[in-house]
């Protein structure tokens, strides 16, 4: 239950309805039974109140209140974007924004692919900074020891990626804020046809513009390869996007293949010999990331 301040932010009575259905919910719990639950986002709930406002509301447990401080991070940059959410109150567990009305975009219509490179354009130009290509390589260097540590690829061929990769990178990466999850549940259109970003989950800064763009999905491709990228791309420049990003994919994808798949072993690892459909699951993830880089690293 939400505390009272909750309450006093809103200054009257209202009632909590969940966003997710209740088989996302049930696991979520399942999540928590397996000693998952360190990994759990901010569940997401809304609020209406009985003078007909909406809002949004992000909960998480006391043990898991790290993300809250991340979600707060992340929204102070993103807060200065006019299509994002505007924060209206929070706690150490909680978090209360606008709740927006909107449609789901279709990743197929064109409207869309415009309006979604006009919008990351303007979050590419929040906290733009850059890293030197060295930085970048170092922690490439350490993801790729932990999966080759965990017998995923070999100790050669983690050097002939490194050393291709160095020729490919510029001496300093651009990073800035991104909106790293781009399924189209995360994004709508209002009734004006704005298009919305509204998952503050979604927001990362300081991370390398914009590998979450080109990085590939494995559950399902991501939307510069799923909808019109030329239209996109044309959109992106037009509002005053990098000009060099689409030069990047490359190296972009490589990056995200290396992250990803590092991640993939950490909760392989974490994961306990019962939970073994989970062990599979990211075992495949990884060997899918793998395969690419191995391409990448044969050239």
């Amino acid at each position: 239950m939400a505390p009272e301040s909750l309450a006093d932010a809103i200054g009257v009575p209202y009632r909590i309805y969940s966003l997710k259905s209740r088989q996302f919910g049930w696991r979520r719990f399942r999540r928590r039974l397996q000693f998952e639950g360190r990994f759990l986002t901010p569940s997401t709930a809304l609020v209406e109140v009985e003078d007909g406002r909406r809002f949004k509301l992000l909960s998480t447990s006391h043990n898991n209140r790290h993300w809250i401080n991340h979600h707060l991070y992340n929204y102070e940059a993103a807060s200065r974007l006019d299509f994002v959410p505007r924060l209206i109150w929070h706690d150490d567990q909680h978090i209360l924004v606008e709740f927006i009305e909107g449609n789901t975009p279709a990743i197929e219509d064109d409207s869309f692919a415009v309006a979604l490179g006009r919008r990351l354009a303007k979050v590419h130009q929040v906290d733009a900074g850059e890293r030197p290509a060295a930085a970048v390589l170092r922690n490439v260097v350490i993801d790729l020891g932990m999966i080759v540590d965990a017998g995923f690829l070999a100790e050669p061929t983690s050097h002939r990626l490194c050393d291709r990769l160095s020729t490919i990178l510029p001496a300093n990466v651009r990073t800035s804020l991104t909106y790293i999850d781009l399924q189209p549940a995360n994004f709508c259109f209002t009734e004006s046809g704005a298009l919305i970003f509204f998952d503050l989950g979604s927001f990362q800064r300081g991370r390398i513009t914009d590998d979450s763009l080109f990085g590939h999905k494995l559950v399902r491709p991501t939307l510069a390869y799923s909808l019109n990228k030329n239209l996109l791309k044309e959109a992106y420049l037009d509002a005053g996007g990098l000009p060099q990003l689409f030069d990047w994919a490359t190296h972009l994808e490589v990056l995200d293949d290396v992250r990803k798949a590092a991640l993939c072993v950490r909760r392989y690892q974490a994961a306990v010999v019962i939970q073994r459909g989970r062990r599979r699951m990211y075992r495949q993830l990884v060997a899918d990331r793998v395969m690419r880089l191995q391409s990448f690293a044969e050239g």
